[in-house]
């Protein structure tokens, strides 16, 4: 589960973020809505442990983030939450399976191919196991990309503008997939987004 107190940050003397309290339990789902600029991404990223709030307090599988800094904070974001970003981020180096492999090794728990073969299965990709990202287009990097954030079996799955770059079919293809992954899981589902097109499919909403 989510639970933030007192939240607040600031970024070049302007306030970005300002959330008495909010609480997201576990295997919830959860839409975080906002104009550009209303800090949808700054709070997932503060979710995630990637930012610090400049204030307040964060709780992620009931662990104080706000607590932790450097390498615990780093192994606790590896083990309870899968990040699917905006863009994927890909390694080109590496063909798709080793892309997933690497957040196993990242890590620092055993590496699972056939997880990974089995997550791409699931998704519909299982043909670009031995692909690389240059290979595979948009919507098969984005499935990816949810793939590799599932390969650790996250408690809190977050996702930032996951359909934003997809035409309409894929799109409710994606964040159907998302949803079902975080329901397989009982993971706190939270997406943010400005995609009035996924509005329907998650009826809770955080409003910055």
């Amino acid at each position: 589960m989510i639970n933030l107190q007192h939240l607040t940050h600031t970024y070049k003397q302007r306030q970005v973020l300002n959330i008495p309290t909010w609480q997201a339990q576990q295997g919830e789902q959860w839409l975080l809505r906002g104009k550009s600029g209303s800090g949808k991404t700054t709070l997932l990223h503060i979710i995630c442990g990637l930012l610090k709030a400049t204030a307040g307090e964060v709780w992620v599988a009931q662990q104080p983030l706000h607590q932790l800094s450097g390498k615990a904070l780093d192994k606790f974001r590896s083990h309870h939450i899968g990040i699917i970003f905006q863009q994927p981020y890909l390694l080109p180096s590496l063909n798709c399976l080793d892309n997933l492999l690497l957040a196993n090794y990242s890590a620092g728990n055993p590496v699972q191919p056939q997880k990974a073969l089995e997550l791409l299965a699931t998704l519909q990709i299982a043909h670009i196991a031995r692909q690389y990202p240059f290979q595979i287009s948009v919507g098969e990097a984005q499935r990816l990309n949810i793939a590799r954030a599932l390969m650790n079996s996250p408690s809190v799955l977050v996702a930032d503008e996951p359909t934003s770059a997809l035409d309409d079919d894929n799109t409710e293809v994606v964040i159907q997939l998302i949803r079902e992954q975080a329901q397989q899981l009982n993971a706190t589902l939270v997406v943010a987004t400005h995609d009035a097109r996924i509005v329907k499919y998650i009826d809770k909403q955080l409003i910055l």
